[in-house]
Protein backbone atom coordinates (compact mmCIF):
# COMPACT_ATOMS: atom_id res chain seq x y z
CA UNK A 1 0.00 0.00 0.00
CA UNK A 2 1.29 3.42 -0.88
CA UNK A 3 1.73 5.98 1.83
CA UNK A 4 -0.75 8.81 1.27
CA UNK A 5 1.83 11.53 0.79
CA UNK A 6 0.62 12.51 -2.66
CA UNK A 7 -2.38 14.37 -1.23
CA UNK A 8 -0.04 17.16 -0.10
CA UNK A 9 1.77 17.41 -3.44
CA UNK A 10 1.04 19.53 -6.46
CA UNK A 11 3.86 18.29 -8.67
CA UNK A 12 4.12 17.74 -12.40
CA UNK A 13 6.48 14.96 -13.51
CA UNK A 14 8.67 15.49 -16.57
CA UNK A 15 10.16 12.20 -17.75
CA UNK A 16 11.44 10.74 -20.99
CA UNK A 17 13.89 8.51 -22.81
CA UNK A 18 15.72 8.60 -26.14
CA UNK A 19 12.42 8.35 -28.07
CA UNK A 20 9.79 10.40 -26.24
CA UNK A 21 9.12 12.89 -23.45
CA UNK A 22 6.04 13.09 -21.20
CA UNK A 23 4.60 15.75 -18.91
CA UNK A 24 2.31 14.12 -16.35
CA UNK A 25 0.58 14.73 -13.04
CA UNK A 26 -1.01 12.55 -10.40
CA UNK A 27 -4.51 11.49 -11.35
CA UNK A 28 -7.17 12.70 -8.96
CA UNK A 29 -8.76 9.54 -7.63
CA UNK A 30 -9.02 7.69 -4.35
CA UNK A 31 -8.10 4.32 -5.75
CA UNK A 32 -4.78 2.49 -5.46
CA UNK A 33 -2.35 2.16 -7.00
CA UNK A 34 -2.03 5.84 -7.92
CA UNK A 35 -1.74 6.66 -11.61
CA UNK A 36 -0.54 9.49 -13.77
CA UNK A 37 -2.48 11.61 -16.24
CA UNK A 38 -0.53 12.47 -19.38
CA UNK A 39 -0.81 16.22 -19.99
CA UNK A 40 1.42 16.37 -23.06
CA UNK A 41 3.71 14.15 -25.12
CA UNK A 42 6.52 14.80 -27.59
CA UNK A 43 8.03 12.12 -29.83
CA UNK A 44 11.61 13.27 -29.20
CA UNK A 45 14.06 13.31 -26.30
CA UNK A 46 14.29 16.18 -23.86
CA UNK A 47 17.76 17.18 -25.08
CA UNK A 48 16.20 18.14 -28.44
CA UNK A 49 15.79 21.94 -28.50
CA UNK A 50 12.21 21.77 -29.83
CA UNK A 51 10.88 19.12 -27.45
CA UNK A 52 9.98 21.21 -24.43
CA UNK A 53 8.36 24.14 -26.34
CA UNK A 54 6.20 21.64 -28.25
CA UNK A 55 5.37 19.81 -25.05
CA UNK A 56 4.29 22.94 -23.20
CA UNK A 57 2.38 24.33 -26.17
CA UNK A 58 -0.09 21.49 -25.76
CA UNK A 59 -0.49 21.96 -22.00
CA UNK A 60 -1.25 25.61 -21.30
CA UNK A 61 -2.56 26.99 -18.02
CA UNK A 62 -0.72 24.52 -15.81
CA UNK A 63 0.30 25.29 -12.24
CA UNK A 64 2.67 23.47 -9.93
CA UNK A 65 6.28 22.52 -9.40
CA UNK A 66 8.06 20.25 -11.87
CA UNK A 67 10.00 17.17 -10.78
CA UNK A 68 12.36 15.89 -13.46
CA UNK A 69 13.71 12.35 -13.78
CA UNK A 70 15.78 11.05 -16.70
CA UNK A 71 17.62 7.79 -17.51
CA UNK A 72 20.98 7.39 -15.82
CA UNK A 73 22.82 7.53 -19.15
CA UNK A 74 21.80 11.20 -19.41
CA UNK A 75 24.30 11.87 -16.63
CA UNK A 76 28.02 11.54 -16.14
CA UNK A 77 28.66 9.53 -12.99
CA UNK A 78 31.93 9.80 -11.07
CA UNK A 79 33.12 8.14 -7.88
CA UNK A 80 35.63 10.15 -5.85
CA UNK A 81 37.74 9.06 -2.91
CA UNK A 82 38.64 11.97 -0.62
CA UNK A 83 40.18 12.26 2.86
CA UNK A 84 37.65 11.80 5.63
CA UNK A 85 36.17 15.12 6.70
CA UNK A 86 32.97 16.15 8.49
CA UNK A 87 29.90 15.65 6.32
CA UNK A 88 29.05 19.35 6.41
CA UNK A 89 32.43 20.17 4.87
CA UNK A 90 32.07 17.85 1.87
CA UNK A 91 30.02 20.30 -0.22
CA UNK A 92 32.71 22.98 0.20
CA UNK A 93 35.66 20.80 -0.76
CA UNK A 94 33.96 18.78 -3.50
CA UNK A 95 34.39 21.40 -6.29
CA UNK A 96 38.16 21.22 -5.79
CA UNK A 97 38.25 17.45 -6.21
CA UNK A 98 35.86 17.51 -9.17
CA UNK A 99 37.88 20.19 -10.97
CA UNK A 100 40.97 17.97 -10.73
CA UNK A 101 39.19 15.03 -12.33
CA UNK A 102 37.17 16.62 -15.12
CA UNK A 103 38.44 17.32 -18.63
CA UNK A 104 36.29 20.46 -18.91
CA UNK A 105 35.36 23.27 -16.51
CA UNK A 106 33.12 22.33 -13.60
CA UNK A 107 30.90 25.25 -14.60
CA UNK A 108 29.83 23.16 -17.61
CA UNK A 109 27.81 20.94 -15.27
CA UNK A 110 25.24 21.00 -12.55
CA UNK A 111 25.71 18.15 -10.10
CA UNK A 112 24.45 16.33 -7.05
CA UNK A 113 26.33 13.92 -4.80
CA UNK A 114 26.03 11.50 -1.91
CA UNK A 115 28.44 9.69 0.40
CA UNK A 116 28.25 6.00 -0.41
CA UNK A 117 31.07 4.44 1.63
CA UNK A 118 32.92 5.49 4.78
CA UNK A 119 36.35 4.22 5.81
CA UNK A 120 38.60 5.12 8.68
CA UNK A 121 40.61 7.60 6.60
CA UNK A 122 38.53 8.22 3.47
CA UNK A 123 35.08 8.82 2.05
CA UNK A 124 33.71 7.47 -1.23
CA UNK A 125 31.37 9.92 -2.92
CA UNK A 126 29.16 9.33 -5.96
CA UNK A 127 28.68 12.44 -8.08
CA UNK A 128 26.00 12.78 -10.77
CA UNK A 129 26.72 15.51 -13.33
CA UNK A 130 24.42 16.89 -16.01
CA UNK A 131 25.28 19.45 -18.74
CA UNK A 132 24.52 22.89 -17.34
CA UNK A 133 23.62 24.40 -20.72
CA UNK A 134 20.89 21.82 -21.33
CA UNK A 135 19.49 22.19 -17.83
CA UNK A 136 19.43 25.98 -17.94
CA UNK A 137 17.69 25.87 -21.32
CA UNK A 138 14.69 23.84 -20.19
CA UNK A 139 14.72 25.37 -16.69
CA UNK A 140 14.32 28.84 -18.21
CA UNK A 141 11.50 27.63 -20.45
CA UNK A 142 9.65 26.10 -17.51
CA UNK A 143 10.24 29.11 -15.26
CA UNK A 144 8.93 31.43 -17.97
CA UNK A 145 5.66 29.48 -17.81
CA UNK A 146 5.56 29.60 -13.98
CA UNK A 147 6.52 25.93 -13.70
CA UNK A 148 9.68 25.97 -11.56
CA UNK A 149 11.83 22.85 -11.30
CA UNK A 150 11.56 21.54 -7.74
CA UNK A 151 14.22 18.88 -8.12
CA UNK A 152 16.03 16.82 -10.76
CA UNK A 153 17.29 13.25 -10.41
CA UNK A 154 18.34 10.09 -12.22
CA UNK A 155 15.86 7.28 -12.87
CA UNK A 156 17.30 4.88 -10.27
CA UNK A 157 16.51 7.30 -7.44
CA UNK A 158 12.92 7.66 -8.64
CA UNK A 159 12.63 3.86 -8.89
CA UNK A 160 13.82 3.35 -5.32
CA UNK A 161 11.49 6.14 -4.17
CA UNK A 162 8.61 4.25 -5.77
CA UNK A 163 9.70 1.00 -4.08
CA UNK A 164 10.02 2.76 -0.74
CA UNK A 165 6.49 4.10 -1.04
CA UNK A 166 5.34 0.54 -1.62
CA UNK A 167 7.37 -0.48 1.46
CA UNK A 168 9.29 -3.03 -0.57
CA UNK A 169 12.76 -1.96 0.59
CA UNK A 170 14.21 -3.61 3.68
CA UNK A 171 16.68 -1.70 5.83
CA UNK A 172 18.83 -4.82 6.20
CA UNK A 173 18.94 -6.15 2.63
CA UNK A 174 20.70 -4.97 -0.52
CA UNK A 175 18.50 -4.78 -3.61
CA UNK A 176 19.54 -4.55 -7.27
CA UNK A 177 17.29 -2.47 -9.51
CA UNK A 178 17.60 -2.88 -13.29
CA UNK A 179 15.88 -0.32 -15.53
CA UNK A 180 15.81 -1.30 -19.19
CA UNK A 181 15.71 1.46 -21.80
CA UNK A 182 15.91 1.21 -25.58
CA UNK A 183 19.56 2.25 -25.76
CA UNK A 184 20.90 1.67 -22.24
CA UNK A 185 20.51 -0.10 -18.92
CA UNK A 186 20.50 1.65 -15.54
CA UNK A 187 21.70 -0.66 -12.75
CA UNK A 188 21.82 0.39 -9.11
CA UNK A 189 22.11 -1.19 -5.67
CA UNK A 190 20.27 0.21 -2.66
CA UNK A 191 21.30 -0.75 0.86
CA UNK A 192 20.30 0.94 4.11
CA UNK A 193 18.20 3.44 2.13
CA UNK A 194 21.25 4.61 0.17
CA UNK A 195 22.05 4.07 -3.50
CA UNK A 196 25.51 2.64 -2.84
CA UNK A 197 26.40 1.71 -6.42
CA UNK A 198 25.09 2.74 -9.84
CA UNK A 199 26.15 1.73 -13.33
CA UNK A 200 25.39 2.86 -16.85
CA UNK A 201 25.48 0.07 -19.43
CA UNK A 202 25.17 1.25 -23.04
CA UNK A 203 23.28 -1.72 -24.48
CA UNK A 204 21.16 -1.19 -27.59
CA UNK A 205 18.05 -3.30 -28.06
CA UNK A 206 17.69 -5.22 -31.34
CA UNK A 207 15.40 -3.70 -33.96
CA UNK A 208 13.74 -7.01 -34.77
CA UNK A 209 10.49 -8.21 -33.23
CA UNK A 210 11.08 -10.09 -30.00
CA UNK A 211 8.30 -12.61 -30.63
CA UNK A 212 9.40 -13.31 -34.20
CA UNK A 213 13.02 -13.57 -33.08
CA UNK A 214 12.20 -16.11 -30.38
CA UNK A 215 10.06 -18.20 -32.77
CA UNK A 216 12.84 -18.18 -35.34
CA UNK A 217 15.39 -19.25 -32.71
CA UNK A 218 13.15 -22.13 -31.64
CA UNK A 219 12.78 -23.30 -35.24
CA UNK A 220 16.47 -23.13 -36.12
CA UNK A 221 17.72 -24.76 -32.92
CA UNK A 222 17.08 -28.42 -33.77
CA UNK A 223 20.13 -30.49 -32.76
CA UNK A 224 21.00 -33.57 -34.79
CA UNK A 225 20.80 -36.57 -32.48
CA UNK A 226 20.87 -39.28 -35.15
CA UNK A 227 23.23 -42.24 -34.67
CA UNK A 228 26.79 -41.27 -35.42
CA UNK A 229 26.13 -37.57 -35.12
CA UNK A 230 27.54 -37.31 -31.58
CA UNK A 231 31.27 -36.99 -31.23
CA UNK A 232 33.14 -38.38 -28.27
CA UNK A 233 33.19 -35.88 -25.38
CA UNK A 234 36.75 -34.73 -24.80
CA UNK A 235 35.85 -33.44 -21.32
CA UNK A 236 37.39 -30.04 -22.11
CA UNK A 237 35.38 -26.89 -22.70
CA UNK A 238 36.83 -24.95 -25.61
CA UNK A 239 36.86 -21.15 -25.21
CA UNK A 240 37.80 -18.81 -28.02
CA UNK A 241 38.98 -16.04 -25.70
CA UNK A 242 39.34 -16.38 -21.97
CA UNK A 243 38.72 -12.68 -21.45
CA UNK A 244 35.28 -12.94 -23.01
CA UNK A 245 33.89 -14.79 -20.00
CA UNK A 246 35.64 -12.85 -17.24
CA UNK A 247 32.98 -11.54 -14.90
CA UNK A 248 35.13 -8.47 -14.22
CA UNK A 249 36.19 -7.86 -17.82
CA UNK A 250 36.04 -4.12 -18.55
CA UNK A 251 34.48 -3.57 -15.12
CA UNK A 252 36.46 -0.82 -13.44
CA UNK A 253 34.03 0.56 -10.89
CA UNK A 254 35.91 1.87 -7.87
CA UNK A 255 39.06 0.10 -9.00
CA UNK A 256 42.29 1.78 -7.93
CA UNK A 257 45.29 1.78 -10.23
CA UNK A 258 47.29 0.11 -7.45
CA UNK A 259 44.92 -2.05 -5.45
CA UNK A 260 47.63 -3.20 -3.02
CA UNK A 261 48.71 0.30 -2.05
CA UNK A 262 47.44 1.49 1.36
CA UNK A 263 45.11 4.46 1.48
CA UNK A 264 46.97 7.67 2.35
CA UNK A 265 46.74 8.82 5.96
CA UNK A 266 47.53 12.46 5.35
CA UNK A 267 47.26 14.94 2.51
CA UNK A 268 45.19 14.53 -0.63
CA UNK A 269 44.80 11.05 -2.09
CA UNK A 270 45.89 10.09 -5.57
CA UNK A 271 43.32 10.44 -8.30
CA UNK A 272 40.71 7.77 -7.61
CA UNK A 273 37.77 8.61 -9.75
CA UNK A 274 35.97 6.42 -12.21
CA UNK A 275 33.63 7.42 -15.00
CA UNK A 276 30.89 4.78 -14.93
CA UNK A 277 29.72 5.51 -18.45
CA UNK A 278 30.89 3.23 -21.22
CA UNK A 279 31.93 5.08 -24.40
CA UNK A 280 30.73 2.58 -26.96
CA UNK A 281 27.20 1.29 -27.27
CA UNK A 282 27.02 -2.46 -26.95
CA UNK A 283 24.46 -4.01 -29.23
CA UNK A 284 23.30 -7.51 -29.97
CA UNK A 285 24.29 -8.48 -33.49
CA UNK A 286 21.66 -9.53 -35.99
CA UNK A 287 22.88 -13.09 -35.48
CA UNK A 288 22.40 -12.90 -31.71
CA UNK A 289 19.14 -10.95 -31.77
CA UNK A 290 17.08 -10.78 -28.62
CA UNK A 291 18.61 -13.96 -27.25
CA UNK A 292 22.07 -12.38 -27.29
CA UNK A 293 20.69 -9.14 -25.85
CA UNK A 294 19.12 -10.94 -22.89
CA UNK A 295 22.32 -12.90 -22.24
CA UNK A 296 24.38 -9.70 -22.22
CA UNK A 297 21.87 -8.02 -19.93
CA UNK A 298 21.99 -10.95 -17.52
CA UNK A 299 25.80 -10.87 -17.60
CA UNK A 300 25.84 -7.20 -16.58
CA UNK A 301 23.57 -8.00 -13.63
CA UNK A 302 25.92 -10.82 -12.62
CA UNK A 303 28.97 -8.57 -12.90
CA UNK A 304 27.33 -5.90 -10.77
CA UNK A 305 26.28 -8.39 -8.10
CA UNK A 306 29.67 -10.12 -7.99
CA UNK A 307 31.60 -6.87 -7.90
CA UNK A 308 29.51 -5.49 -5.08
CA UNK A 309 29.71 -8.60 -2.89
CA UNK A 310 33.30 -9.65 -3.68
CA UNK A 311 35.18 -6.37 -4.15
CA UNK A 312 33.13 -3.72 -2.39
CA UNK A 313 32.33 -6.27 0.36
CA UNK A 314 28.69 -5.25 0.41
CA UNK A 315 25.84 -7.35 1.72
CA UNK A 316 24.66 -10.39 -0.19
CA UNK A 317 22.15 -9.58 -2.92
CA UNK A 318 18.88 -11.42 -2.36
CA UNK A 319 16.55 -9.54 -4.71
CA UNK A 320 16.75 -8.27 -8.28
CA UNK A 321 13.99 -5.89 -9.39
CA UNK A 322 13.48 -5.22 -13.09
CA UNK A 323 11.58 -2.50 -14.94
CA UNK A 324 10.99 -1.84 -18.62
CA UNK A 325 11.28 -5.54 -19.45
CA UNK A 326 7.63 -6.33 -20.10
CA UNK A 327 8.10 -8.06 -23.45
CA UNK A 328 11.20 -10.03 -22.43
CA UNK A 329 10.35 -10.64 -18.77
CA UNK A 330 9.77 -14.39 -18.85
CA UNK A 331 12.99 -15.08 -20.77
CA UNK A 332 15.05 -12.58 -18.76
CA UNK A 333 13.84 -13.83 -15.41
CA UNK A 334 14.61 -17.41 -16.42
CA UNK A 335 18.17 -16.35 -17.28
CA UNK A 336 18.61 -14.47 -13.98
CA UNK A 337 17.23 -17.31 -11.86
CA UNK A 338 19.44 -19.82 -13.63
CA UNK A 339 22.56 -17.70 -13.04
CA UNK A 340 21.92 -16.19 -9.61
CA UNK A 341 20.37 -17.49 -6.42
CA UNK A 342 18.07 -14.48 -6.01
CA UNK A 343 14.41 -13.56 -5.95
CA UNK A 344 13.30 -11.65 -9.05
CA UNK A 345 10.50 -9.11 -8.91
CA UNK A 346 8.88 -6.60 -11.23
CA UNK A 347 9.35 -2.91 -10.46
CA UNK A 348 5.57 -2.59 -10.55
CA UNK A 349 3.81 -5.47 -8.84
CA UNK A 350 0.40 -4.13 -9.83
CA UNK A 351 -1.26 -3.67 -13.20
CA UNK A 352 -0.73 0.02 -13.87
CA UNK A 353 -2.42 1.13 -17.07
CA UNK A 354 -1.27 4.48 -18.34
CA UNK A 355 -0.97 6.54 -21.50
CA UNK A 356 2.80 6.53 -21.27
CA UNK A 357 5.18 3.53 -21.21
CA UNK A 358 5.04 1.59 -17.92
CA UNK A 359 8.64 2.39 -16.92
CA UNK A 360 8.18 6.14 -17.48
CA UNK A 361 4.93 5.93 -15.53
CA UNK A 362 6.71 4.36 -12.55
CA UNK A 363 9.64 6.78 -12.74
CA UNK A 364 7.19 9.70 -12.79
CA UNK A 365 5.33 8.37 -9.75
CA UNK A 366 8.59 7.79 -7.87
CA UNK A 367 9.78 11.33 -8.61
CA UNK A 368 6.49 12.82 -7.40
CA UNK A 369 6.55 10.78 -4.18
CA UNK A 370 10.12 11.69 -3.24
Amino acid sequence: MFQKLHKKRNYLALTGDCRSTFLTRLKKNKNYPPKLDVLARADSSLDNDVTLPRLLAGASGLKGDVVLSLPLNSFEVLILTIPKIPDEAVAKTLPYHLAKNLDCPLSDFIYDWQITRRHRETLHISVYLYPAAAFHRFNQELTRRNLPVKYFEADVFSAFSYLEQQRRLSANDAVVCVLIWTNSISIAICENQTVVLSRIVQLQQPESSFQADMEKSAETFMPDVSPGSLEEDSGVLELEDETDISIFSDFNLLRDENEDAPEPKTGLPDKKTVDLTEPEVKSASSREGWGGYIQKLNLEIMRTRDYYTSVVKGSAIKTVITGGDEKIRDRLWAEIKQSLDVQVEALSNTDITAQCPPLLNIIGLGAIFR
